[in-house]
C-alpha cells in the first residue's frame, strides 16, 4: 500500500516511486518477503506497475470490482515500457473493508452478509478467483473480525471454492 498510503495517482512519478519503494523497503528490513502490492485506493498507475515488475513482484492487487455490477477476470498486465516483463493483476471485490464499514457505514454483519451475496455472484459466474482485501487495522476489531470469519466460514463450506492465500492462489 506504499510507504504512508498515498494516494499514487495524485503525486508527481518520482514521488510515486519513493512511495512505492519506501514501502517495499520498509517491509524488508522488517524481515517480510513481499511478493505482491495493492495501490491504495487503486491508484496505480503505468510507472509504479512498472516498478512492481523490476522489483520482481508477483502480481497486482490495485484493481477493484464489485460482482453485483460485472464480473473481471485475472489478467496479465505488460511493462508500459516495452521490456519483457508482466505481472499478474488480480482485481478485488468491492466493498473491502474499508468500504464496507467508512465509506458506506454497513455494520459488520452487513459487511459480512455483502461478501457472502457476492461470493455468491461470482461462483454462479465462474470467475475463477475471488479476493477479499482486509486492512489488519480492521480485522483487528473484533466485530469485523467476526464477520471475515463469518465469511470464511461460508467460503470453506462453498463446494466450488478454495480458501487459499493470494500467493497461493
Amino acid at each position: 500500500h506504499s510507504y504512508d498510503h498515498e494516494q499514487l495517482d495524485a503525486l508527481p512519478v518520482p514521488q510515486q516511486l519513493t512511495a512505492v519503494n519506501g514501502g517495499l523497503d520498509a517491509l524488508a528490513r522488517l524481515g517480510f518477503d513481499v511478493h505482491g502490492f495493492g495501490a491504495p485506493r487503486n491508484s496505480i498507475t503505468d510507472e509504479t506497475r512498472d516498478l512492481l515488475m523490476a522489483r520482481g513482484m508477483e502480481y497486482d492487487g490495485s484493481a477493484a470490482y464489485d460482482p453485483m455490477t460485472g464480473l473481471i477476470d485475472v489478467r496479465y498486465a505488460a511493462d508500459s515500457t516495452g521490456r519483457n516483463t508482466r505481472i499478474v493483476v488480480v482485481p478485488f471485490i468491492i466493498p473491502n473493508d474499508y468500504d464496507a464499514r467508512i465509506v458506506e457505514q454497513m455494520t459488520a454483519s452487513e459487511m459480512a452478509a455483502a461478501w457472502i451475496e457476492r461470493l455468491d455472484k461470482v461462483v454462479a459466474g465462474s470467475e475463477p478467483v475471488f479476493v477479499l482485501d482486509i486492512h489488519q487495522w480492521s480485522a483487528s476489531r473484533p466485530d469485523n473480525l467476526a464477520a471475515l470469519r463469518t465469511f470464511i466460514r461460508y467460503a470453506k463450506e462453498c463446494s466450488s471454492c478454495q480458501v487459499e492465500t493470494l500467493r497461493n492462489a
